[in-house]
């Protein structure tokens, strides 16, 4: 009678120590994987219907992964959502072709779509994807895809990424907001368009390019990001075209590490702290032209250390709180024709940077420039036939006259006993055109972390799938059961000893 008594109370004591344990599994597996099949059947859900086995469409909210194994397809989320418990992947496209997924709201997954190995032809268009802890979209080696007017906010993790030579793809019309990095391209990926874009608030680079080339970014409106509104690293050959750059932390326009020959030109750069910034050795080549760039808190343009044989052609640079541009151990810049006026500190700045040829450009400052350093002589203020137009030049030599109608003053103008501009010129040239700025949204998010460190590649792996809360409760739960209903075995059979 006791020992059944005994039998009763521990297969009691069991069962209501391993009932949260099973509820808790079952939460957590709630979420479960709802395949569309190659054959065109769907498993796992009677949520998405299809009359044609080419379109599938949501009928109400899933709880759930995606996967994708048919091509050809459009999936249509109807404005219904698709909700993860933080790990895992939203929408699974790898290795497809010629997939379209649509109007679908995606929240809560480590990454929210992912395009892998081959995913090619792929249009993803009117999503809002949201809390991603890894990528809102990412792609790796896939190529020729759509991603066009997506909202991808409030992701801890990056709005989209391209690695391992993710090429020819087409980033337009998207509102990418309040996410890590907005943008991030690395690994060889190349030839991708990114236009028209809201890209605002997010905590580090609005578009961060590493170890890439020949991509195009053009009028997007990117304003009040962490660090960079655009960051090259190690990147070359890359148009920035016509953008709005505005409010970053750091600079508007970035180029670190061996960056070179990338075209900067018709952008509106304006209320960062460094308009364009050339950090690190190395950035050779570039050609920054017909910008507008303007009421920076610090310098326009700043060149910081060896970087070389660039071009800074046709911008206005104007009300930046200290150097209109500035360049400090750097080699054979060209400075021709902007309009450089109104800076805090000095139009221009030269430290120990030599073989600079700057000319008919038009200075207007309180104080026009300043050469400093021990290597800053060898530096050319004219072309031998005409210089520079210098606002304060008839204050500073009265008595000089124009040389026969040529333009001309008759003296040199002096900037220290090593630069003087030989031409100095009677008027203007000719000023330099505003260019037209892209459109400008003002939205309100604001950049929520500091600037990071460069970035360095990232290997070429599957995104990473974090364990969530409930799971490693729930096993918790399961060991803790083990052991009490162990120690009760043992004490009931060391009971039955005695009897």
């Amino acid at each position: 009678m006791i020992i059944t008594r005994n039998r009763t109370l521990i297969f009691i004591f069991m069962l209501t120590t391993l009932l949260p344990c099973l509820v808790m599994v079952h939460l957590v597996n709630a979420a479960e994987t709802i395949y569309i099949r190659a054959n065109g059947s769907i498993e796992g859900t009677t949520k998405i219907s299809s009359v044609n086995n080419v379109t599938y469409t949501f009928t109400d909210n899933i709880d759930g992964t995606i996967s994708i194994e048919k091509d050809n397809i459009a999936l249509d989320g109807a404005g219904y959502s698709l909700t993860g418990t933080g790990t895992g992947t939203g929408i699974d496209l790898r290795t497809r072709s010629n997939v379209t997924i649509k109007n679908v709201q995606i929240s809560s997954f480590a990454s929210g779509i992912i395009l892998w190995v081959g995913s090619d032809s792929i249009t993803i268009s009117a999503n809002t994807i949201t809390n991603t802890v890894s990528h809102g979209i990412y792609l790796s080696d896939s190529n020729n895809n759509n991603i066009l007017g997506n909202t991808i906010q409030n992701n801890p993790g990056n709005g989209i990424t391209l690695v391992s030579s993710s090429s020819g793809n087409t980033i337009t019309g998207n509102t990418i907001t309040n996410n890590n990095e907005g943008i991030y391209l690395l690994d060889n990926s190349e030839n991708n368009i990114i236009s028209t874009n809201t890209i605002a608030g997010n905590g580090d680079d609005g578009i961060r390019s590493s170890s890439i080339g020949n991509n195009i970014i053009s009028e997007n409106y990117i304003s009040s990001n962490g660090a960079y509104g655009v960051r090259f690293v190690s990147s070359s050959n890359n148009k920035v075209v016509k953008n709005t750059v505005t409010n970053s932390i750091s600079a508007g326009i970035g180029l670190w590490s061996s960056s070179s020959y990338n075209t900067i030109s018709e952008n509106t750069i304006t209320n960062n702290r460094i308009g364009v910034y050339m950090y690190t050795s190395h950035n050779n080549y570039n050609n920054i032209t017909a910008n507008n760039i303007k009421s920076n808190s610090d310098h326009g343009i700043s060149f910081f250390s060896n970087n070389d044989f660039n071009a800074i052609t046709r911008n206005n640079i104007i009300s930046n709180g200290k150097n209109g541009i500035e360049l400090i151990y750097s080699l054979s810049t060209i400075i021709t024709e902007n309009n450089i006026a109104q800076s805090g500190d000095y139009g221009i700045r030269l430290f120990d940077t030599s073989n600079t040829i700057v000319h008919h450009n038009n200075f207007d400052n309180t104080k026009q420039a300043i050469i400093q350093g021990s290597n800053s002589h060898t530096n050319s203020w004219d072309n031998g036939v005409e210089g520079n137009y210098w606002s304060d030049y008839t204050t500073k030599y009265p008595n000089a006259k124009e040389i026969s109608n040529t333009g001309v003053w008759d003296a040199p103008y002096v900037l220290d006993e090593n630069n003087q501009d030989n031409y100095p010129l009677v008027g203007e040239d000719n000023p330099t055109p505003t260019p037209t700025p892209s459109p400008s949204p003002s939205p309100t998010a604001s950049p929520t972390t500091s600037p990071s460190p460069t970035p360095t590649s990232s290997p070429e792996t599957e995104p990473t799938t974090t364990f969530s809360t409930g799971i490693i409760i729930g096993i918790a739960a399961a060991a803790v059961a083990i052991i009490v209903i162990a120690v009760a075995a043992f004490a009931l059979k060391k009971k039955r000893s005695r009897t």
